[in-house]
């Protein structure tokens, strides 16, 4: 072997060394980054619970109309995933998206009979001493609130047509105080829920991992608020919460795939159970004919 053969073995044993550190250190990567994105949402998570009782307390506000509204929403994506084929299989069709623009939002709620009352509205609507009662049970009993809704409740036991300026500064204070909070409560509520949304869309948090904690108090919630979040956005496009509307999409996809899978599954499991519960028939009527014959015999 000549000096010039073994330098060439020799670099070409160099080559493959390199090429091995470069493929571990590749996987470690992918494994440190995937252990990254799920601590991130782990992270995210752990803000989730302070989050769903803004939620709760959101719903429970919107009351019979949120119902209207979610009934509404789940009809008009069931009409378009009839007309999609993709939709038998795991659908990536950008068709079947909600849009969350304001044309949108006139064509889904065209044939209700009056207007649809705003989150904002609905807090005014009620009566103070109500609001309060609803928030005490949410976010946690308060003295100074709970004694000033049974003041409130007996003014309006004694004058039904209560207004505000009949009641006096520290109630009007507590009143004007809890209103101002429960108005923005939805707003920071989109926005926090953007700002987690972003980090789960650009996978800088694993998405799956909070799809199992989040998807059944998330894509009912942002369904109740469709008609809000569209009214801040442009009749052609959406400008504003973006990544909540991206997630909402890609989950409801995700959930409506599941559970078609799920209706599959269970009609194989009946299926199956009546197949065997047929041959298990069978055999017993096998063993009673050889008991027959015996007999005859």
């Amino acid at each position: 072997m000549t000096i010039y053969e073994g330098a060439g073995i020799v670099a070409a044993i160099g080559v493959l060394f390199t090429f091995a550190n470069y493929i571990l250190a590749r996987k470690r990567f992918k494994v440190e980054k995937q252990f990254r994105s799920k601590e991130n949402a782990a992270r995210l998570l752990s803000r989730y619970p302070t989050l769903l009782k803004k939620i709760t307390f959101i719903g429970m506000l919107m009351g019979d109309q949120g119902k209207i509204i979610t009934t509404k929403i789940e009809d008009h994506i069931s009409a378009r995933s009839k007309d999609c084929k993709n939709c038998k299989k795991k659908c990536k069709a950008k068709k079947c998206d909600l849009m969350f623009t304001s044309n949108e939002m006139k064509e889904i709620f065209k044939d209700l009979s009056k207007p649809l009352r705003s989150y904002k509205a609905s807090v005014d609507w009620l009566k103070s001493y109500v609001l309060i009662d609803a928030y005490i049970k949410i976010f946690g009993y308060d003295k100074a609130l709970f004694d000033a809704a049974r003041v409130i409740e007996s003014l309006y036991k004694k004058k039904e047509d209560l207004k505000f300026e009949d009641l006096d500064a520290n109630l009007q204070f507590t009143v004007r105080e809890i209103k101002q909070r429960c108005r923005a409560m939805l707003t920071d509520t989109l926005n926090e829920l953007e700002e987690i949304c972003m980090n789960f869309y650009f996978k800088i948090a694993d998405g799956d991992v909070a799809w199992y904690s989040m998807y059944q108090t998330y894509l009912p919630f942002i369904s109740l608020v469709y008609p809000e979040i569209s009214s801040f956005n442009d009749k052609l496009r959406a400008e504003y919460y973006t990544n909540v509307i991206d997630i909402y999409n890609l989950w409801n996809k995700k959930y409506r795939h599941e559970r078609r899978l799920d209706k599959v599954s269970n009609v194989m499991m009946l299926y199956q159970g009546g197949a065997i519960k047929e041959v298990a028939d069978m055999v017993k009527a096998s063993e009673s004919g050889k008991k027959a014959a015996r007999v005859i015999t």
